[in-house]
C-alpha cells in the first residue's frame, strides 16, 4: 500500500492496481467502470492557495469533469461541511463541477448515484 494510504482509520483495498479506495468508493468505482464511464479515482493532489483537497473521483462527460465527493458521517459530521462546502466553492470558481453522495446511499444505491450522475453530466454538460 502507497504511504499516503497508511491508515489504520478505515479499511482500504486496492482496485485495478492504480487506487486504494474505501467500501463506498469501490462500490462506486465498481458501478462506474461497469457502466462504462470515463473516470480517475484519487487523482493527484490538486494545490494551491486555498486547494488542499484531492477529490474521491474525476468523472469525466465530453470533455467536462465533474469532482465527486463520497461523505461518511462518520469523516464528514456536521462540524466539517461548511469547511468542505467552502473549498468546494473555492474549486467551483475554477470550474469545477460538484456532486456529493452520502455514503450510505453509494452502499445501497450505487447504480441510482449513476443514474443521478447521468442526469447531472448531461444537464450541466450537455447531450
Amino acid at each position: 500500500m502507497p504511504r499516503r494510504y497508511n491508515t489504520t482509520a478505515v479499511q482500504l483495498q486496492e482496485r485495478d492496481g492504480v487506487a486504494w479506495l474505501t467500501p463506498p468508493e469501490i462500490k462506486l468505482y465498481d458501478a462506474l467502470k461497469e457502466t462504462g464511464w470515463l473516470f480517475v479515482p484519487q487523482p493527484p493532489f490538486l494545490g494551491g492557495q486555498d486547494l488542499d483537497k484531492r477529490p474521491d473521483f474525476l468523472i469525466y462527460w465530453r470533455h467536462k469533469a465533474a469532482w465527486a465527493e463520497i461523505d461518511s458521517d462518520r469523516y464528514h459530521p456536521p462540524s466539517q461541511q461548511e469547511p468542505d462546502r467552502a473549498k468546494e466553492r473555492v474549486f467551483e470558481s475554477r470550474g469545477f463541477s460538484f456532486l456529493t453522495f452520502s455514503a450510505k446511499r453509494v452502499l445501497n444505491e450505487p447504480m441510482g448515484v449513476i443514474q443521478e450522475i447521468a442526469q447531472f453530466c448531461t444537464q450541466k454538460f450537455g447531450q
